[in-house]
């Protein structure tokens, strides 16, 4: 992420130029496929009633077992919500902001992220002959959603339902929280002085 300059000083925008040519989504690509084999045996044998995924793309397998899955997704909801009246994600706009300074943004998010993502979930459909029933990119969406249940976790103090309703497939989960037996001590070396702020920073897992 150095390299490709997304943890630069960059604008929010350029970084997703950025994550556009970073290569990021072509090595998950390859990775789905060199699985994809592995996912349709383990399908086959186990037969599971129900499965959970947390992943960008969804594997031909699971779509084409009609077993229902359901989808865990760890990242900001901005990314799976797909409504004109919240700000775009990765934008670092905010609810109250003037919802004309977003075009530009949205615009860009459009043709790199989100469409990117989109056409990896249809290649990876086609590379396996597997032609879906039902979009598992509805809308604007980037990331696959499941007709059955998604699940989300997001401190409900800094959710959106206040400005838009959860579809009825949707389940938010207040915050993903590790039970931590001992207190938590910041450690002496990051030299912290009176008046100094710590900003936590979660990568989502």
């Amino acid at each position: 992420m150095l390299s490709n300059g997304l943890l630069s000083g960059a604008n929010a925008k350029d970084k997703l130029k950025f994550l556009h040519n970073a290569g990021f989504m072509e090595d998950l690509y390859d990775r789905m496929v060199a699985f994809e084999p592995q996912i349709e045996k383990a399908l086959a044998e186990h037969k599971p009633d129900l499965i959970i995924l947390d992943h960008q793309m969804v594997s031909p397998s699971i779509q084409r077992s009609g077993i229902p899955f359901v989808v865990i997704f760890s990242a900001g909801p901005l990314l799976i919500f797909d409504n004109e009246k919240l700000p775009p994600p990765c934008s670092g706009f905010a609810t109250t902001s003037d919802p004309a300074t977003w075009t530009e943004f949205r615009e860009v998010l459009e043709t790199t992220f989100k469409n990117k993502f989109k056409s990896f979930q249809e290649r990876i459909n086609k590379e396996f002959n597997y032609e879906p029933a039902y979009s598992l990119t509805p809308g604007k969406s980037a990331f696959p959603q499941s007709k059955f249940l998604n699940i989300y976790g997001y401190p409900l103090e800094l959710d959106y339902q206040d400005i838009v309703p959860l579809p009825s497939n949707y389940f938010q989960i207040d915050v993903f929280c590790r039970v931590m037996p001992q207190p938590f001590t910041i450690p002496k070396k990051l030299n912290l002085k009176p008046g100094d702020k710590l900003i936590y920073v979660s990568m989502g897992k």
